[in-house]
């Protein structure tokens, strides 16, 4: 990829995404609002030893989690 990037993260669909693509993790969190065709979401990014990334619902669901080790 161009951009040599480990987390892309994007929006405006309003349906949450997260999937990992020719080494590249992408990102999309949702809304928390009314989304379309999807559930309310948001996404939630801990970086310490590891990189973690869980999209939740606003009524507390885990929708989705992707890990992975920090790159140099």
């Amino acid at each position: 990829m161009e951009l040599e990037v480990d987390v892309m993260i994007f929006g405006h669909t309003h349906r949450f995404f997260l999937n990992e693509f020719e080494g590249v993790v992408l990102l999309n969190p949702g809304s928390p609002t009314l989304p379309r065709f999807s559930l309310p979401s948001f996404a939630e990014i801990i970086i310490e030893d590891a990189v973690k990334i869980q999209i939740r619902g606003v009524n507390g669901e885990d929708l989705r989690r992707f890990r992975f080790d920090k790159r140099s």
